[in-house]
Order: C-alpha cells, then sequence, then structure tokens
C-alpha cells in the first residue's frame, strides 16, 4: 500500500513523504500516539499535505489508532492516579473526540473513589500535620491497615478535621480560642487536600466522598 500510495508523486514528494513516513514509524515505535498529536510532531519538519497522507496510510495499515492510543492513555494515566476530568481534557486536547472518551472513561466509574482515596491516603502520609493537638493516639480500624498506617491516618483525621482528640480532661484544657483555631486550621487542611484532588483530575463530589470515608474509617 506504501508503494502504490506514493506511485503518483514526483520524486522529490516522494522522497519527502518517505521521510516523514520513516520518522513517524519511529515515534510509533516508542509509544502510542493519537492522528493529531503523531500529526502535530511532524509538522515540524514536513509539510501538512505530506503529514496528511502518512497519517492516512498509517491508519489505513493499522499503526495509527485513536481508540488503541486512548486505552493506552488512560490505562496509564490511571495507574498513576490521576482523575477522569484530567483524563478527558488531555484526550480532548489530542484529538479524540467526545464518544470515544466517553466509551474509554466508562470502563473505570466504579473506581474513581477508589482512586481518590488512595490519592488521599498518599497525601497523608507525604503531608503530615505539623500541628498535632494531642500526642494521644487515634483509635483506628484494624481492617483499614492495607490502606495506610494508624499514625498516618490519625495525622490526616486531625490535620484535615482539626477535632480536638483526647480524653475529657485535654478538652477542658483547649480554651474556646484554641479549639476554633484548631476548626479553622482543620478546614484549610481540607480545602488543600481537595485542592490537590482537584488538580490530579478528580470532580468535586468523589473528593468529597474521599475525604469523608478516609477520616470516617478512623471512627470505626
Amino acid at each position: 500500500m506504501e508503494h502504490k500510495h506514493r506511485a503518483g508523486l514526483d520524486s522529490k514528494d516522494a522522497a519527502n513523504q518517505a521521510k516523514c513516513y520513516g520518522a513517524a514509524v519511529r515515534l510509533l515505535g516508542t509509544r502510542e500516539y493519537s492522528v493529531v498529536e503523531l500529526s502535530g510532531k511532524l509538522q515540524r519538519r514536513f509539510l501538512p499535505d505530506v503529514v496528511d497522507g502518512v497519517a492516512t496510510e498509517l491508519q489505513a495499515l493499522g499503526l495509527l489508532c485513536d481508540t488503541r492510543y486512548g486505552e493506552a492513555f488512560c490505562r496509564s494515566r490511571v495507574e498513576r492516579g490521576y482523575g477522569p476530568v484530567f483524563i478527558q481534557r488531555e484526550l480532548d486536547q489530542n484529538g479524540l473526540d467526545k464518544e470515544l472518551i466517553e466509551t474509554l472513561l466508562e470502563p473505570y466509574d466504579e473506581q474513581w473513589l477508589a482512586k481518590a482515596i488512595v490519592q488521599v491516603e498518599k497525601k497523608a502520609r507525604m503531608h503530615k500535620s505539623s500541628n498535632m493537638l494531642s500526642s494521644e493516639p487515634c483509635a483506628v480500624a484494624s481492617d483499614n491497615s492495607e490502606n495506610i498506617h494508624a499514625a498516618e491516618q490519625c495525622d490526616l483525621v486531625q490535620s484535615m478535621a482539626g477535632a480536638v482528640i483526647g480524653d475529657a480532661a485535654t478538652d477542658k484544657m483547649l480554651s474556646r480560642d484554641q479549639q476554633r483555631e484548631a476548626w479553622q486550621q482543620g478546614q484549610k487542611e481540607r480545602a488543600r487536600i481537595a485542592r490537590f484532588l482537584a488538580r490530579r483530575g478528580f470532580p468535586a463530589g468523589v473528593a468529597s466522598r474521599a475525604i469523608n470515608q478516609v477520616m470516617q474509617a478512623t471512627d470505626q
């Protein structure tokens, strides 16, 4: 098919198309590309008409495929902890149509909350609160040990919720102003984690549920 496609070209055009074809194949040898993404890279070196011809040829040969690219992209970004908003935006920018994007994301619909929870737990490990209100350990359900350690969960709850953790004597030692300050600090931490999830591409509703679920797990 390659030779038939170039049969009607003069020697110069055929040479340019051959070079473009070779460059495209080398790029595709490293990873999957969308048609728009690959064409954009090739147009830095070759004329648009030449690139369009090569892209059409590669699609006909099955070497260039938006669906296969989208599947690989989704799998990679989900494994790296990104949410549907981020993935949808990137796929749209790389030329995939809305219907295809929806089809590609559909298999992950039931996974977003669990993926967001993993990110909340990771954030807890990376950013332990420096404003601990009590040195008393939090009670954590033992069956949650697969996600994060008890101490890390305790840090997360204290930083996000700003709750006054401890026995009655400790509660009495804290003034109303201290409790208010702790609550405000907790809200700031919660908002910080919510913004982190938003940057990772998780919808606000999913982010809120993930944060709440991690907090509730420590109360069981």
